[in-house]
């Protein structure tokens, strides 16, 4: 390997640890072509320490802060509401008194 003397190779359980992922979603990774690895066979991939610092500068981004609007930052005081209880339903002796007037009006 002539471009790989002096890299350090990790394996996908040291490099999922840097990441603090499974070892299982790193391989998937890989096979998406998310993180570059070293295929040495089928069962055996690799990963470079070059490898895993391009897949964090390609995630990374910064993070600036919202701008901030202090108008209207207080707590809002409403004043008293009057509200029924029960949401305005008509109660067990309003429904039976509709139900005598309507029987009333069949005679």
């Amino acid at each position: 390997m002539v471009g790989m003397v002096g890299r350090e190779l990790m394996t996908p359980d040291e490099a999922a640890e840097l990441f603090n992922v499974t070892r299982r979603t790193l391989l998937g990774w890989a096979r998406e072509d998310r993180i570059e690895s070293v295929k040495l066979s089928r069962k055996v991939v690799l990963f470079t320490a070059e490898a895993i610092d391009d897949f964090v500068k390609g995630r990374s981004s910064k993070v600036e802060p919202a701008p901030m609007n202090h108008q209207g930052a207080g707590r809002k005081m409403t004043g008293p509401t009057s509200t029924k209880k029960g949401g305005g339903k008509k109660t067990s002796g309003e429904l039976w008194k509709d139900l005598r007037k309507e029987v009333k009006q069949w005679q």
